[in-house]
């Protein structure tokens, strides 16, 4: 292949993996190595992305230089396009259990969980002028102070279910999020026109074990990250 996978999913079972992300979500096989026991598909944004078997090894040799290899309850999103039109072909395709949602914001996501456990979602946002998406971002840092209203120290260490991120972890998660997305608005407005290539420093998992999302304090965060909102709308 040209383009190598930046994205990496290990599964339990690459046979029953490669049959539901063909048959079922609708992805292009493009290659299968089972001496290796890894596959690579075209997802439906035409991105490269690698499922690795129990039995595959480093994947390092299959993937390109920047890559993130993801584990099973890890969410996956996609464009979504036409989210009615996506739902009937995956309920055609015999993908029963499909969840949709809207968020407070307007985006619509359409909900799956593959046979390892990962969870696609496909993610559709309205048409917005650059005023509305402007107004969207300024209202961010509210929307996540009042998700945070009235919980305790406790509360923060609830995740959704066993191995996920608490919801502390997550606050740090969006901090950071902010901080990445902000080089790459400065990038934009500095030298328009011009690519920007951000540095990959891993997973999310070693970003968060090793900025310790799990035991720092939150009130620093919110105020970072109320503070990058305030500095993009200055």
């Amino acid at each position: 292949m040209s383009l190598l996978p930046t994205l990496a999913l290990r599964v339990t079972d690459l046979g029953n993996s490669i049959a539901f992300y063909r048959d079922r979500v609708g992805f292009t096989l493009v290659e299968t190595d089972l001496d290796h026991d890894v596959a690579t598909f075209l997802d439906s944004d035409g991105d490269p992305i690698l499922l690795a078997g129990p039995g595959a090894g480093d994947l390092t040799p299959f993937m390109a230089e920047q890559h993130d290899i993801l584990k099973p309850g890890e969410v996956i999103g996609f464009h979504g396009g036409d989210l009615v039109e996506r739902e009937a072909d995956l309920r055609s395709r015999g993908v029963e259990d499909l969840q949709l949602a809207e968020s407070q914001f307007g985006d619509t996501t359409l909900s799956l969980k593959d046979p390892a456990g990962y969870i696609l979602s496909f993610i559709s946002s309205p048409q917005r002028s650059p005023e509305e998406h402007l107004a969207v971002y300024a209202r961010m840092p509210d929307e996540l102070d009042a998700a945070l209203a009235g919980l305790s120290e406790f509360d923060l260490e609830l995740t959704k279910e066993a191995a996920s991120w608490s919801i502390r972890q997550i606050v740090h998660h969006v901090t950071d999020g902010d901080l990445l997305f902000l080089t790459g608005m400065r990038a934009a407005l500095m030298v328009p026109g011009q690519l920007y290539k951000p540095n990959n420093f891993g997973g999310n998992d070693l970003v968060s074990e090793n900025l310790d999302y799990a035991h720092r304090p939150i009130a620093p965060a919110l105020a970072l990250s109320r503070a990058v909102h305030d500095y993009v709308l200055e």
